[in-house]
């Protein structure tokens, strides 16, 4: 793919023919509720669902072209991180901590989307066997509450199962 000779240079063809893409390729249709929603993969969190190598490299903050297809201005922030603690926990410590908040919560099948006083978004996607990344995407006025309240929840729950896989 890298190849500067075109006449060398892999087709999108060939690509997309090939058998380690095609490798649990499936159609998706995603739905349009508006311009900030999760990726529906159609899939749960199993063995099937695992990241692959163009999923990590999109990871890349050089590869995020978010910003040059929002006409609204609206800034959407994203922080990533990798836990080990199953992906029914962390959505669980979310839910405790947006019910205190008095927000509205939406399950799907990568994850849970919270809204109140401004809009949040948490997808939960498989690495490997013990490992998940979780990738939080938020806009609006709710930098603080994320920053006081669901960050260090979430990073308590993140240090209790760190020691226990220790042990």
């Amino acid at each position: 793919m890298l190849d500067p000779n075109p006449h060398k240079r892999i087709t999108v063809n060939e690509i997309l023919n090939d058998p380690w893409f095609r490798k649990g390729y499936r159609e998706i249709e995603y739905p349009v509720d508006n311009e900030f929603d999760f990726k529906n993969s159609g899939g749960d969190m199993d063995e099937s669902s695992f990241l692959n190598a163009f999923d990590i490299i999109s990871y890349s903050s050089g590869f995020d072209l978010s910003n040059l297809f929002s006409n609204n201005g609206i800034r959407v922030t994203c922080e990533m991180f990798i836990s080990a603690e199953s992906p029914e926990r962390i959505i669980e410590k979310i839910e405790e901590v947006a019910k205190d908040e008095g927000m509205r919560v939406t399950k799907n099948e990568k994850g849970i989307r919270l809204q109140g006083s401004f809009v949040m978004m948490v997808e939960i996607n498989r690495l490997t066997e013990e490992l998940v990344v979780v990738e939080v995407k938020r806009r609006g006025l709710g930098r603080d509450i994320w920053k006081e309240k669901f960050k260090p929840q979430l990073n308590a729950l993140i240090y209790q199962s760190e020691r226990q896989v220790r042990r």
